[in-house]
């Protein structure tokens, strides 16, 4: 929001979903609709940036499209898993029973048995006996659905760059010198997000706008640049942080620790 004089008085945040793009004769974006409220609206209202954008698309792409598959994954493993729980949560019980028994008698101990995990007390005629020596070894294959749950969030967080070692990754497996580098690839995508949105965001539209208002069209903008923060930096914030949130003095969706910890806008 512009003031009358030209300054910048205020930013306003609001969901990309309500936004689409106007497209000129070249294809670059002329307009900015306003989907809910059928509005449209120069593009020198809005600053924009596209996220790993390709081939000018100003959608940009989100490092979650790469999640979708194992995310997608894991919840039908998830369904799986819960049917295997009900399937195989209470064995099947066995009835042995003399071979004096009559077959209404028979079927009247298994519905009784097929009954027994519902069933509070269960009564049988001296001779017959009931157990479940079928399913002890497969009662419920709880190992493999947890393994494969496991693997689907290591490919969810390795589609996040900085998500994979740095957060736990690997189960517990990976070396301090994996950790180490996982962590240095972090930062480098921490850094190099933060000089990208200085370029583009803040240098070439902000910048560029106030001094085009406050000046003229001939002055230079000044250019925009964040200073990096050193690798010791970067790791006491985030150490105070994790304190914070695991003392409760702070809410991990609050929204300054993504400014304090260099990261933008989620």
């Amino acid at each position: 929001m512009w003031g009358i004089d030209g300054s910048l008085e205020s930013i306003q945040w609001h969901d990309p979903c309500r936004f689409t793009f106007v497209a000129d004769s070249a294809g670059q974006v002329a307009e900015i609709e306003v989907v809910d409220a059928n509005l449209r609206y120069p593009r020198s209202r809005f600053i924009l940036y596209s996220y790993q954008s390709r081939y000018g698309n100003p959608y940009g792409e989100s490092d979650l499209i790469a999640a979708y598959e194992p995310y997608t994954c894991k919840q039908t493993i998830r369904r799986m898993w819960f049917v295997a729980l009900d399937r195989f949560g209470t064995p099947t019980p066995v009835v042995t029973f003399p071979r004096s028994a009559s077959q209404d008698d028979i079927n009247k101990i298994v519905g009784s048995a097929s009954r027994s995990g519902t069933a509070s007390a269960l009564s049988i005629p001296e001779g017959w006996r009931i157990d479940a020596p079928l399913d002890l070894g497969r009662v419920e294959p709880g190992a493999a659905f947890v393994t494969a749950i496991r693997y689907e969030d290591e490919q969810i967080a390795r589609a996040i760059p900085g998500q994979d070692l740095t957060t736990g990754g690997g189960n517990g497996t990976g070396s301090y010198a994996l950790g180490k580098v996982s962590q240095g690839v972090s930062d480098d995508w921490i850094q190099s997000l933060r000089a990208d949105l200085a370029e583009r965001v803040l240098t070439a539209q902000v910048a560029k706008t106030i001094t085009l208002f406050a000046v003229g069209p001939n002055a230079p903008a000044p250019v925009v640049r964040f200073p990096n923060l050193t690798d010791g930096e970067l790791a006491a914030r985030r150490d105070l942080v994790a304190k914070m949130v695991s003392g409760a003095v702070i809410a991990p969706h609050e929204r300054w620790i993504r400014a304090y910890l260099g990261l933008p806008e989620g």
